[in-house]
């Protein structure tokens, strides 16, 4: 899975966003590539020291709610997440990276870590071609192509609704079943 990462991570042009990323030859392989304008790379759960650079200037620590604000509209050209960083914040994370991101996402880790067909439900809502690579070693690499994804500020609004009602019910079946 780390090689596949490598050549994806080499294909990578323009500004990268990057969330949990905590492999030294994945983070040396974004900031050695001359092709990448300017990358963000943070971490929710732990913290890492990168080194400055030109292309990258160390931010203060941004709540994940703000990366939306963070970043403009289609600002971003590709994103990489580790899955298990990100996981308890897919509720606002999944719409925030369909607003910013115009071409790619690529979510990785191990399969056990989230309910992937949760999230590629998710993000079907936005019409996006998603594909996934499993690997014998219970390891994944998840693209989300989001060019042609459309979005609306009252269809974010109805599915964060229906996400909200689920997960109460979801709390609720898990409650009532223990």
């Amino acid at each position: 899975m780390k090689q596949d990462l490598l050549k994806v991570i080499s294909n990578f042009k323009g500004n990268v966003f990057t969330l949990g990323i905590v492999d030294n030859d994945l983070i040396s392989a974004i900031q050695n590539n001359t092709k990448i304008g300017h990358y963000l790379m943070l971490n929710i759960n732990q913290t890492i020291e990168y080194a400055k650079s030109d292309k990258y200037k160390p931010t203060k620590r941004i709540k994940i709610k703000k990366i939306k604000k963070k970043n403009k509209k289609k600002n971003i050209d590709y994103t990489l997440c580790e899955i298990s960083d990100c996981k308890e914040h897919f509720q606002t994370f999944i719409n925030d990276t369909i607003y910013f991101n115009k071409d790619k996402i690529f979510y990785y880790g191990n399969i056990n870590e989230y309910d992937l067909d949760v999230l590629i439900k998710k993000y079907r809502r936005y019409n996006v071609i998603i594909n996934i690579t499993k690997y014998s070693n219970d390891e994944f690499i998840l693209e989300i192509d989001t060019s042609k994804a459309k979005t609306n500020k009252f269809k974010n609004i109805f599915y964060r609704f229906i996400d909200f009602f689920t997960m109460i019910f979801d709390y609720l079946t898990d409650f009532l079943l223990s």
